[in-house]
């Protein structure tokens, strides 16, 4: 009797059940992970697009400015100045960029801007007018350079730490990659489920 029920049971139910039982037998992984190749970045071109391209870029884009101030030359200044504010708001940050911590390098380039905004606008206040420094604007000066500085220098002392976190990863890059299959019963489906693990 038991015989005859098996044969009446639906071919679709008898390959899920068969399947489940050989994924069962076969095991969940399907192999060793492959072997990943360590993740490196150099110390000393992290250190020359952070340190070097600040001094590079920002001390060219200060000297083109004042060359064309010498000269009179608008067009010279301008490019200074695009030059140098590129220099000192985002080179500082350039090798964090290049072991791909993004984000550190958005948040600081910005604070450095805001700094230099601060500083500049005070001063841009007080040369329009023609006059000395207010109390205030004195004191806006103070904080954008110091608040400047301080991101400048955490930037550039970070850079070696920055490279040994690439190197070792984020916690999850740390871990096995692999493939993993696993079986797969419900009430109405059998199969399996092939999962990514990174």
């Amino acid at each position: 009797m038991g015989a005859g029920k098996h044969s009446h049971m639906p071919f679709w139910c008898r390959f899920g059940t068969l399947t489940t039982v050989v994924l069962a037998l076969v095991g969940t992984h399907v192999g060793p992970a492959a072997a990943q190749e360590p993740r490196t970045k150099s110390v000393g071109t992290a250190r020359f697009l952070g340190i070097g391209s600040t001094l590079i870029v920002g001390g060219g884009g200060a000297g083109l400015y004042f060359f064309g101030k010498s000269q009179d030359n608008a067009n010279a200044q301008a490019m200074g100045t695009v030059l140098g504010a590129a220099g000192l708001g985002v080179a500082p940050s350039m090798g964090h960029v290049y072991c791909e911590e993004y984000e550190h390098a958005f948040l600081f380039s910005m604070f450095r801007f805001l700094a230099m905004g601060v500083a500049a606008g005070a001063a841009a206040g007080a040369k329009d007018e023609d006059r000395s420094l207010r109390p205030g604007e004195s004191m806006a000066i103070l904080l954008g350079g110091v608040g400047w500085t301080a991101l400048t220098i955490y930037d550039w002392f970070d850079i070696d730490d920055a490279v040994r976190r690439y190197s070792e990863g984020p916690p999850d890059r740390r871990e096995e990659y692999g493939l993993r299959l696993a079986p797969l019963m419900t009430r109405d489906t059998y199969g399996a489920v092939l999962r990514i693990e990174f």
